[in-house]
């Protein structure tokens, strides 16, 4: 027993034993809920270690008298008769286990690299030269100047990019190289299963001979003892040899909360650089280098446009690029400037659409009026007057309906609101030139309905209709090529589950996407937090299907949307296979369903496309 403080737990000790798993489950219920999980320790004397939190004198001498009693309950009491048969029996264990072969380190190959990433590749911008050169240097020197180099930034922006680009590099330069990437995810992953295979030793010889490891989106290495242990003293096994670690991540070391404070002063012996998001001529130019990749041919125009509208990240741009390729593609549309205004409203969620209107505001410049005409009073003048008063949000005027907007409510404000003054300006012509109706189309801005309501009234009322019956939708037309594909879904979520399946029906129809969707198995799963994420891809191998469509767990359960995804995704992936996640809140959000039509078009299935 040990003092082991940190910046958290001024108080923690850490109990290193040796015993079987039994015995450390009835020491950690003796001493009680102040204990962390149990992790294998780097001593080789000790199988077994753990922290206790919280720990005065009091408790301290209560953990010491347990400990004690463990001690003097474990001690053996065997014949000699007993004590030879037991050293024959180890002598008998232990020779098969000194002719196993030790576990090779992966060779490079086995790193699913992305050809795509690499430096030639990437493009640079004043968003990310500084990272872009630091990675170069890094490559170029490995374990000799940087060490580690730490990258952070927002999703999307190129860290993975950067971290192939340094793997490949290496690799080029140097075949003989020991090279490991690998997510957090799957650290995380191997290393509770060498716990549980008793395989630690292995997972520690394969790690800590690598020169280069590049360990991506550290900031989900939760707080388990057993993970962040692990990867500490890999750290400091690789940083006194000089090895060359690179780490990604979303924030800078300060502010990663789950993490020990020694891993994070550890992160700052480095080089810390981040990624920005890229400005509009940057992501231009990124448009362009992958229209030139995905060998596409697409106008300036339509470049501009889609990076002036899409500003996030990196991998929304490109995302939507292979969308609109793959939707021309599949329906035999030539990729037009109105066609990627179409469906950049059936692509997107709502609250984006919503940016993309622009209403022009009335010119402030006054039209030449004839003698006897008042001229209005400029907008400047009636700004605190234009408010809705249903949400208080200011009007837009639209000049082409003479009439005041709401954005926030969709709808016109009456025409006659007290103290409202509207700009005055020329009767519109009865004809409006072409270019004039497509910006009006462009606002998607609703036409007033009250006017329609006033034109219906004049008009003879029609005899009432009645309403058709439902009518299901057409069965699914069975000559169309098929995508097989797996769907997993919550427990007792059935009714959900059916709804995604009409959804996504419905949009191959509307859309006419020329393929239909076939179920190989349909599997339901418990949405708890203890779940066997390997089932999934064991299941989708039994099937020998590549693409899961996973409805998340349902709000209110013990199981995480985000750590389910994240988790899944990485397991799935490590086994090439696409995963395809709904979550639960998403179900009627129509926007979802196409983009994964299109995901699932693109990524697994290219004999869909016309040659």
């Amino acid at each position: 027993m040990s003092f082991s403080p940190t910046q958290r737990g001024e108080k923690r000790y850490k109990i290193r034993v040796y015993g079987e798993q039994r015995d450390l489950r009835d020491l950690i219920d003796k001493i009680g809920n102040i204990c962390s999980r149990p992790f294998v320790p780097r001593d080789k004397e000790y199988n077994w270690a753990f922290y206790v939190y919280n720990v005065d004198p009091q408790v301290k001498e209560k953990i010491v008298k347990i400990l004690d009693e463990s001690m003097e309950a474990s001690k053996p009491s065997v014949s000699k008769v007993e004590v030879s048969e037991e050293i024959r029996k180890e002598e008998v264990s232990v020779e098969p286990k000194k002719a196993k072969a030790k576990k090779p380190i992966k060779p490079i190959g086995e790193l699913k690299l992305n050809p795509a990433y690499t430096f030639e590749n990437f493009v640079v911008g004043p968003s990310n030269r500084f990272t872009h050169a630091a990675t170069q240097a890094v490559a170029k020197s490995p374990g000799e100047i940087y060490n580690p180099l730490f990258i952070y930034g927002g999703v999307g922006l190129g860290k993975t990019h950067l971290l192939h680009a340094i793997g490949h590099y290496v690799k080029s330069k140097k075949s003989s190289a020991k090279i490991f990437y690998v997510t957090t995810e799957t650290f995380m992953n191997e290393v509770i299963e060498a716990i549980g295979k008793g395989t630690i030793e292995e997972f520690r010889e394969c790690y800590r001979q690598v020169d280069l490891l590049l360990i991506d989106d550290i900031q989900f290495l939760v707080e388990a003892e057993s993970t962040q242990e692990e990867f500490f003293h890999t750290f400091n096994v690789l940083h006194d040899a000089h090895k060359q670690i690179v780490i990604s991540s979303d924030k800078p070391p300060k502010q990663l909360t789950t993490l020990e404070e020694r891993l994070k002063s550890r992160f700052e012996w480095g080089l810390i650089a981040d990624i920005k998001s890229p400005n509009l001529e940057t992501r231009v130019a990124i448009l362009k280098k992958k229209e030139e990749i995905e060998n596409l041919d697409l106008s300036d125009n339509i470049l501009v446009y889609i990076a002036g509208k899409l500003k996030s990240n990196i991998r929304e741009l490109e995302g939507f690029l292979k969308r609109i390729n793959a939707y021309g593609q599949l329906t035999k549309q030539e990729v037009t400037i109105d066609l990627v205004r179409e469906l950049m409203n059936d692509l997107l969620p709502e609250k984006e659409r919503e940016e993309f209107v622009e209403v022009k505001p009335p010119e402030k410049k006054e039209p030449e009026l004839e003698e006897g005409k008042k001229t209005a009073p400029p907008p400047l003048e009636v700004e605190e007057e234009r408010k809705c008063l249903t949400c208080g949000q200011n009007l837009a005027y639209v000049e082409q309906y003479d009439r005041w907007y709401c954005h926030n409510c969709k709808k016109y404000a009456p025409k006659e609101i007290p103290g409202m003054v509207a700009p005055e300006v020329s009767p519109p012509e009865e004809e409006v030139i072409k270019e004039e109706v497509e910006e009006i189309k462009r606002e998607r801005v609703p036409p007033p309905t009250e006017e329609k309501e006033v034109k219906a009234a004049k008009e003879p009322e029609p005899a009432p209709q009645v309403s058709p019956p439902p009518v299901e939708s057409a069965p699914v037309d069975k000559a169309l090529r098929k995508v097989e594909v797996c769907y997993f879904y919550p427990q007792d979520r059935n009714k959900e589950f059916k709804e995604l399946k009409t959804q996504f029906e419905e949009v191959l129809k509307k859309h006419k996407l020329k393929f239909r969707l076939e179920a190989v198995f349909e599997k339901e799963y418990k949405a708890e937090k203890k779940i066997n994420y390997g089932m999934f891809a064991e299941l989708c191998k039994t099937g020998n299907v590549r693409i899961a469509v996973v409805l998340g767990p349902p709000l209110g359960s013990s199981l995480l949307a985000d750590e389910f995804s994240r988790m899944l995704g990485a397991i799935l992936d490590d086994s090439n296979i696409s995963l395809h996640f709904i979550p639960y809140s998403d179900i009627k959000k129509r926007y979802k369903y196409l983009n994964m039509l299109l995901d699932i078009a693109v990524i697994g299935h290219k004999e869909l496309f016309p040659k």
